[in-house]
């Protein structure tokens, strides 16, 4: 027979230096069924601490040796302890003391003598703050983890194909053969899919790096904008000649933008990617890079298709998750996420993304807004 787990007691340090108070604060606990542990002074608090590991800590201001503030910053200046949510109780509670106490970190304070309904009141709130916080910990790992280890996954084939892409072409050196510029062609296509993988596995793993250490991924380089259209122009060279449609590219802005390449490559690609696969056959795609017209200094990025025109209201929910297109010129899957990505993305960047209605009759002009602050 299978048997549940049961749920944890929530386990709280109460820290003051007169033992009536101890005593008082740990029988309201016990008549709430929470765990208590119970110190005298500052030391025995830190101590406490480290061995018992408490979802909360009650903390006495006012205490011999050390007193209450300097308690809260070393708990806060250890990342094993700078978790642990911090109540100060205090029968001096002057701005000046208050101000001090949200400076050391502390989440909350009680002014002594305080209501038994107040103080768990708190006590309450601050263990189900607590723990939420630590659920949502315990989720961000574990996507960032299973995202390490698809991205794994993926480096050895991409690795593979990089290779024998490599391989075949040192090959066809000197080789004679009537098509054997088009089999050069999509052989080097292949090769930028598969330096395009690596690219985003490593992206992957640098993130899942990032968000496990807690630090802010930040970008040091600029990207010349450019240069990533002309890379999926060549990229979607071979799903555009399959449908005999031709992509004109207008360069009017020499843009930088300080994103991650791998970002910006998604961004544009699923813009990209899109217009092939819902325009006619025999049609022609325009690609815009130009300035923003929404930001002082930014960059607009246009894709203009020839596929059935997009009506007002689908236009409204077309950046939602799940909805798609018409697909009356593809026979192509789609899940309808692609540019619920490209949102998320472009949000992420202050940017603005959207669909207008071509002003060259059938179509649609889909359109990235990015700042460029940064850039000079």
């Amino acid at each position: 027979m299978e048997t549940q787990e049961q749920p944890s007691i929530p386990k709280v340090l109460i820290v003051d230096d007169e033992p009536q108070n101890l005593r008082l604060v740990g029988e309201i606990l016990r008549r709430a069924e929470i765990g208590f542990i119970l110190a005298l002074n500052g030391q025995e608090a830190l101590d406490a601490v480290v061995t018992e590991k408490p979802d909360l800590i009650l903390l006495d201001v006012m205490m011999p040796q050390i007193d209450g503030f300097e308690v809260c910053a070393r708990l806060k200046k250890d990342p094993q302890t700078a978790e642990i949510p911090v109540i100060f109780l205090s029968a001096a509670t002057s701005p000046a003391e208050v101000v001090s106490g949200f400076t050391a970190g502390a989440v909350d304070y009680i002014k002594k003598p305080f209501v038994r309904e107040e103080l768990m009141a708190r006590v309450h709130t601050h263990l189900r703050l607590s723990a939420t916080q630590r659920q949502l910990d315990a989720e961000s790992k574990a996507k960032a983890d299973l995202l390490a280890r698809l991205a794994h996954d993926i480096k050895n084939p991409s690795g593979a194909i990089k290779g024998l892409t490599n391989f075949i072409l040192e090959e066809l050196k000197g080789c004679q053969h009537e098509n054997l510029e088009e089999i050069l062609s999509m052989t080097r296509l292949i090769q930028d899919s598969a330096d395009g993988m690596s690219d985003l596995v490593v992206g992957i793993l640098d993130e899942a790096r990032s968000h496990s250490s807690s630090t802010q991924h930040t970008v040091t380089e600029t990207i010349q904008v450019a240069e990533v259209i002309e890379y999926l122009l060549h990229l979607n060279h071979l799903s555009a000649k399959e449908k005999e449609i031709h992509i004109e590219f207008a360069n009017n802005a020499p843009a930088k933008v300080a994103i991650s390449r791998r970002i910006l490559v998604e961004m544009f690609d699923n813009l990209l990617n899109n217009a092939i696969k819902y325009s006619a056959e025999g049609t022609t795609i325009h690609i815009h890079l130009s300035p923003s017209q929404f930001f002082e200094s930014g960059m607009r990025f246009e894709v203009i298709d020839q596929a059935p025109t997009i009506n007002e209201t689908l236009r409204k929910g077309l950046f939602t998750a799940f909805v798609r297109g018409d697909s009356r010129h593809t026979h192509e899957p789609s899940h309808g996420v692609g540019l619920s990505i490209v949102q998320r993305l472009v949000q992420m960047h202050s940017g603005k993304v959207g669909v207008e209605a071509s002003e060259r009759g059938e179509g649609n002009r889909f359109y990235i807004e990015l700042p460029t602050p940064a850039c000079h």
